[in-house]
């Protein structure tokens, strides 16, 4: 733990969930520790990896200036990936307004590649990539502590990806609802003033005799159930 910094934000305690060793399954070792306590674990589930970490350690190695714990988080993704090597490509992001932001593919990245955006997510957030004239819309994934990411498609070589927040549907929902309860309004101050509320009078025996159906058919359904009991 000494060589990460002290785990302090100012004057307070840094706040973090520390587990015992002996409540580490039998697959996880030990990565960070101190005594009995672990901070970080780490060990092979399957065919997977998993990494637990008690503590923010990006914020903790920002506010320490930790050259070792950024050290220590590189070996975790180097874990993690099982030793693969990865690209990191070159954008160049253009924000012209909130609802839209371009990126531009200064180079490409081999094989699979994906931008993450650390953009709060939304189900209305659209990607778009782009290759000379042709267009292609893209899924956009919640990743990592609700930001956004998308993968590169494989038969076209994108120059640019495009986020739009596309919330037309919402506005029409709003509008038309906005707009059915002006119109029921107003009909219904009209009925008073010239017709003497006789249409509410008509919706009030529409609407009673539909229950008074429903109410019925129930009776006629449980005196069936009670009749089949006693048989």
């Amino acid at each position: 733990m000494a060589k990460v910094g002290q785990p302090v934000w100012g004057t307070l305690p840094w706040g973090m969930a520390v587990g015992q060793i002996a409540d580490l399954r039998s697959w996880a070792k030990p990565v960070l520790s101190k005594g009995n306590s672990v901070v970080i674990a780490a060990g092979q589930l399957g065919k997977g990896r998993v990494v637990w970490s008690g503590m923010n350690l990006f914020s903790h190695a920002s506010d320490k200036a930790s050259s070792e714990e950024y050290i220590l988080i590189a070996k975790l993704f180097d874990y993690l990936l099982g030793g693969e090597k990865t690209t990191v490509g070159q954008l160049q992001m253009v924000r012209p307004y909130p609802d839209k932001a371009e990126f531009r593919l200064v180079t490409q990245t081999p094989g699979v590649s994906n931008i993450y955006w650390a953009e709060t997510y939304t189900p209305y957030w659209k990607a778009y990539a782009y290759s000379g004239g042709n267009r292609k819309e893209l899924k956009v994934y919640k990743s990592g502590p609700g930001f956004m990411s998308v993968f590169m498609p494989t038969t076209m070589t994108t120059t640019k990806v495009v986020f739009e927040l596309d919330m037309r549907r919402v506005f029409i929902l709003a509008i038309a609802t906005t707009l059915s309860v002006f119109i029921l309004v107003t009909l219904f101050i009209f009925d008073s003033l010239v017709f003497n509320s006789s249409i509410e009078r008509s919706i009030r025996k529409l609407v009673g005799r539909h229950f008074s159906s429903i109410k019925t058919r129930g009776k006629k359904g449980l005196s069936s159930i009670v009749s089949e009991d006693e048989e």
